[in-house]
């Protein structure tokens, strides 16, 4: 009875600080709202412009450096096999998926770039990084067989955007994995800096357009700038 009441009172007390935190959270975007409303309104009734300090460092340009100089031997043992579990899964979902009439009905002539040299797993199609990416996220979400890192369903674009990129490109296994972790990391917490909204689940497709970006950024090469923007 006591380790009953025992887990019972520690629970209860993860459930409390998760409500302060939640109250905390959406107190403060109240506030940021209260904020903007009364500064345009300050703005209008005195026509003056109301000077925000800029930040020291924008965070995109904090992102981009980071996803720049990413190297694997920097990524932890325990991340190195989570990526590579990752693509596993992905390749899985989208080999599944193959085999149901519908998806490929569905799919069926769908290219809006071309030939190329990246590869669709569920058909053997090679296309353009684009398509391909866009094709195996779609086999790949058909039977909700993905999987779900911190905020966002990261896992359609971190991977396959990474895979067809460096496919197409010829770089290494490496190239790709850590692109992956990139993407994932740089998606996910975007995910969760938007969480409090209308939208999050499947419907914050926003994560796949900056995870996208950022996957094919690194195995690309690009710098800090050019990552950035």
């Amino acid at each position: 009875m006591g380790g009953a009441a025992h887990a019972t009172d520690s629970s209860d007390s993860v459930a409390a600080a998760r409500s302060r935190r939640m109250g905390e959270a959406y107190r403060n975007v109240h506030a940021w709202r209260t904020w903007r409303v009364d500064r345009a309104s300050n703005e209008a009734r005195h026509g003056c412009v109301v000077s925000i300090e800029p930040m020291t460092v924008p965070h995109l340009a904090t992102l981009g450096a980071w996803s720049a100089s990413l190297r694997w031997e920097h990524v932890p043992s325990t991340i190195q096999r989570a990526a590579r579990y990752q693509v596993l899964d992905m390749i899985a979902a989208a080999h599944s998926a193959g085999r149901v009439p519908s998806a490929a009905q569905l799919l069926a002539d769908t290219s809006f770039l071309g030939p190329g040299r990246a590869t669709v797993i569920a058909t053997g199609a090679r296309l353009a990084p684009g398509d391909a990416a866009a094709w195996n996220a779609a086999f790949s979400m058909v039977q909700d067989f993905d999987n779900i890192v911190w905020m966002g369903h990261t896992c359609h674009s971190a991977v396959w955007a990474a895979l067809a990129v460096a496919e197409h490109e010829g770089r290494s296994a490496r190239d790709a994995l850590t692109a992956i972790v990139v993407a994932n990391e740089i998606a996910g917490r975007i995910g969760a800096s938007c969480f409090l909204g209308p939208l999050n689940g499947q419907m914050t497709t926003y994560v796949h357009l900056v995870g996208a970006a950022a996957a094919a950024a690194h195995v690309l090469g690009l710098d800090a700038t050019r990552t950035a923007h």
